[in-house]
């Protein structure tokens, strides 16, 4: 049961990773239009430091779903699964909170 739901729990952090590369690579491209064309108009210091931090993105949320897939992968049949038991749970928890310091850094920007 443990390897059903931890399976399910994979097949949404792929979807979840996915719109999240999306949603941060879109950020990222139009930090560079908006608000007029940049090839007219300079981005402005402020928005080329947000543009790097979005560029880093993949770096903190890809790392989620490989710590997913490697606990998926530790629940066996063979073993009774219990938190004390699934030592990779640490291990995607780690990624997460490394991805929601990401978010942490990236939250005082906006397009300005």
């Amino acid at each position: 049961k443990a390897r059903d739901v931890a399976s399910q729990a994979l097949g949404f952090a792929q979807d979840l990773v996915a719109a999240l590369l999306n949603f941060h690579s879109y950020t990222e491209q139009r930090v560079h239009i908006y608000p007029r064309d940049s090839s007219i108009e300079p981005i402005s210091p402020l928005n080329q430091k947000f543009s790097h931090y979005l560029h880093e993105n993949a770096a903190y949320v890809r790392p989620l779903e490989e710590g997913l897939l490697q606990l998926q992968q530790s629940i066996t049949e063979d073993t009774v699964t219990v938190l004390e038991t699934v030592g990779k749970l640490k291990v995607f928890a780690d990624h997460f909170s490394a991805y929601s310091q990401f978010l942490q850094k990236i939250l005082p920007y906006q397009l300005k």
